[in-house]
């Protein structure tokens, strides 16, 4: 025969639903997250650590279901393959910003106004 859990019991396993189900974007039902609570033990962090790698697993229809398997089966994260090129891959160049829009601007350029006299167009000196 069953013993009747306690008002303590039950409104620990009440918080500890709430908490399985706010880890989840997902909906999930008060019985799936009892469901997981019970694969786990009361485990919480192992929820929260398979649920990780839920996010990064792609074409998973039931993610209850894939959960209690994971947990089950001890799925872990996917180890990623960065793809390393080369483009990127060199020293940048220094700029003298001041300098280099001077000479985008024309300002390094000496000319001769209508008189004939030498100016520069980046020298305000008169």
């Amino acid at each position: 025969m069953r013993k009747k859990p306690t008002f303590e019991e039950g409104k620990r396993s009440t918080e500890l639903i709430n908490g399985i189900k706010c880890i989840f974007k997902e909906s999930v039902t008060d019985l799936q997250a009892k469901t997981l609570l019970n694969t786990t033990k009361g485990d919480l962090n192992t929820i929260k650590e398979k649920y990780e790698v839920a996010k990064v697993t792609p074409g998973i229809k039931n993610i209850v279901g894939w959960m209690i398997d994971a947990i089950k089966k001890d799925y872990q994260a996917p180890i990623g393959k960065i793809k390393v090129h080369n483009f990127n891959d060199y020293e940048q160049r220094t700029y003298d910003y001041n300098d280099l829009e001077r000479k985008l601007l024309g300002w390094d350029k000496n000319e001769k106004d209508d008189a004939g006299k030498n100016f520069n167009q980046g020298n305000m000196n008169v």
